[in-house]
């Protein structure tokens, strides 16, 4: 296709369709992620047409100057050729870096046969994250200190959030705090708050996402917790590989691998407390 391809911000309901779209791809984002990723920045997603005709599309979304994440780009099947995926996913490339400073760093998770473009466009590779599955059930005791989320001050999970993440992300971590049809919990007390998670419902089930804490009996306490949340479903965990606990949880807990992405980053490597990061909180956007 060698026509002109023209971008634009999405309208709502295109959002919609790009949601829909990574579900048909095998990505599986929550049920609200839309809503709350719009109401956040509406400015990341971006509309390709083709004469006049929408095509494809994108996520360039914006954390704050210094940190960004590239999400799902994609071409309708009837559209979808090699090179036009190609060129739309380097103009999404190029108008995220609009949106940032010129020394900051682009994140994604990338699928393994799309490797070469990644690094082409000076991306070097960071680690996998692991898709694991596993059941939701209520657990036998709850840990004491396992309170709802809502119940410790904003400011105190910002400050925890920022140690595993390349932003403070206030904005979207109070929406995603409030996601309908979740359950957000932290193990935390008066004075210290030791690890965080949510689940929400997906489209196939229900996700952790994320699931931060200080240590491995941390994260399994607010597991166990947060698996009540979905009894006899499906639930999806994202961990990354560097973190040995993590995947000595995913062991024990007999989970059944899925999937795995790589994370990869265009200019420096950010900094974070790996070892806390239990699950991640999207594929799709960062």
């Amino acid at each position: 296709m060698s026509e002109p391809l023209t971008l634009r911000l999405m309208t709502r309901d295109e959002v919609e369709w790009l949601f829909d779209s990574a579900v048909e791809e095998g990505w599986d984002p929550g049920l609200h992620d839309a809503d709350i990723h719009w109401a956040v920045d509406p400015e990341a997603f971006v509309a390709a047409e083709v004469g006049g005709e929408l095509i494809g599309g994108g996520a360039i979304v914006r954390y704050d100057r210094g940190f960004g994440s590239l999400g799902h780009v994609t071409v309708r099947p009837e559209h979808r050729e090699p090179s036009l995926e190609a060129r739309l996913w380097r103009a999404c490339l190029q108008l995220l870096r609009g949106r940032l400073d010129a020394d900051a760093t682009v994140g994604l998770d990338g699928l393994s046969r799309l490797r070469e473009r990644y690094v082409g466009a000076g991306f070097r590779f960071s680690h996998r994250t692991i898709r694991y599955e596993t059941v939701g059930a209520a657990p036998e005791a709850a840990a004491p200190t396992v309170v709802p989320a809502a119940e410790v001050p904003l400011e105190r999970l910002v400050a925890y959030d920022r140690r595993c993440f390349p932003a403070a992300r206030d904005r979207f971590l109070q929406s995603w705090l409030d996601t309908p049809d979740s359950l957000a919990l932290a193990l935390a007390d008066a004075e210290t708050v030791r690890g965080y998670g949510i689940i929400r419902r997906g489209r196939t089930g229900a996700r952790v996402a994320p699931l931060l804490a200080d240590d491995a009996t941390v994260a399994e306490a607010l597991l166990d917790a947060l698996l009540a949340f979905a009894p006899d479903e499906p639930v999806l965990l994202d961990m990354p590989e560097p973190n040995a606990w993590a995947m000595s949880l995913a062991r024990r807990r007999r989970m059944h691998q899925v999937s795995s992405r790589g994370r990869l980053y265009l200019g420096p490597a950010p900094r974070v407390a790996e070892a806390r990061i239990f699950g991640d909180t999207t594929f799709e956007l960062g």
